[in-house]
């Protein structure tokens, strides 16, 4: 009767150890939006990704880009179910070397979230070297 005893307590003990960890909250979900570099008459390549999403959420992204020449508007098309989203922004042929500003925009289970905005870099044509 003292074995079944200790062995019920010991079983309750390790479950009230193993229950926080296996119960442990969902981190909130964050949001990223990156380019890369492009030469002027390429393309930017623009992406927008939700970290720590939850399966099943609605997810879309756009994202404005502001050449010089005028503001570009790029739909970003989601890949698969994941919560990635990318596309690409021609650039201008007479767009100056430096820096655009680009903001990307992404709705998350119906709710917009703030504009990420940063800066994408238009570097000169190196082929001709």
């Amino acid at each position: 009767m003292r074995r079944v005893a200790f062995a019920a307590v010991v079983g309750l003990l390790l479950v009230a150890l193993i229950a926080p960890v296996a119960s442990a909250a969902r981190p909130a979900p964050s949001f990223v939006g990156k380019a890369s570099a492009a030469e002027p008459g390429g393309s930017l390549h623009l992406l927008a990704k939700v970290k720590h999403a939850v399966r099943g959420k609605a997810f879309a992204a756009s994202a404005t880009v502001h050449f010089a020449s005028g503001d570009v508007i790029v739909a970003l098309n989601q890949r698969g179910k994941s919560f990635v989203a990318g596309g690409n922004a021609p650039v201008p042929a007479d767009q100056p070397v430096g820096t655009v500003a680009v903001d990307v925009w992404i709705t998350y289970d119906g709710v917009p979230q703030p504009a990420i905005t940063f800066n994408a870099r238009i570097q000169p044509d190196d082929s001709s070297v």
